[in-house]
């Protein structure tokens, strides 16, 4: 297989995506206001848009059909000098509930993956990482939450010290650690805890260690 070429016609479907994300906007928020006689909507249409579906509509779509995200897992290199992983815990009533989990989502459309993974991850963590390479595509599903997904999951570096100084949570989080290839160990002998984030972690340790 010709590597070069793969990686030139992804720099062109991303290229493409981007150019035709305005009209698209254009299209949805047309349809959006007819069927829920909106007057405005906000900005990041691609975001919000499911605020404006029905939850019954929403949930029957996630039953037929995966959903596509992106994941980052945020590395570190302690003052100690060990490489720990960013995790957080989610809240109760959200997907994954009092799970450790990793940072990302659903992949908001014609948006680019690296630029929609740092900025989410930030939010959620506050920490700023640049997504360097991908771990791996993986498929998983919430015992909580109807639906399974396709989750792109990249590797992603941040000083500790910008983590010492700005690491916390957001509404979707309860709290925040970082957690070295031994507190990894330590978790997956937790029954509570999901296969995906912790699976990706040690692989990320792995990888920088």
């Amino acid at each position: 297989m010709n590597q070069n070429r793969g990686i030139f016609d992804g720099i062109l479907i991303e290229k493409s995506l981007l150019e035709l994300k305005e009209l698209w906007q254009k299209q949805v928020t047309q349809l959006v206001q007819e069927e829920k006689n909106i007057t405005s909507l906000p900005d990041k249409l691609h975001v919000q848009l499911t605020n404006y579906v029905s939850q019954k509509t929403y949930e029957e779509y996630r039953s037929r059909a995966d959903v596509a995200c992106a994941d980052l897992v945020i590395v570190t290199k302690r003052d100690d000098g060990h490489w720990g992983v960013l995790l957080s815990k989610r809240g109760s009533g959200k997907s994954f509930a009092r799970s450790w989990w990793i940072y990302g989502g659903s992949i908001p459309s014609y948006s680019s993956i690296p630029d929609f993974i740092a900025k989410r991850s930030e939010e959620e963590s506050g920490v700023k990482a640049t997504p360097v390479l991908l771990l791996g595509v993986y498929r998983t599903c919430a015992p909580d939450f109807v639906g399974s997904s396709v989750n792109l999951c990249y590797l992603g570096i941040a000083s500790w010290s910008e983590v010492e100084r700005v690491a916390g949570v957001d509404k979707d989080h309860d709290c925040i650690g970082c957690f070295t290839a031994g507190d990894i160990e330590e978790l997956k002998r937790n029954e509570e805890v999901h296969w995906y984030p912790l699976h990706v972690a040690s692989r990320a340790l792995e990888i920088v260690s």
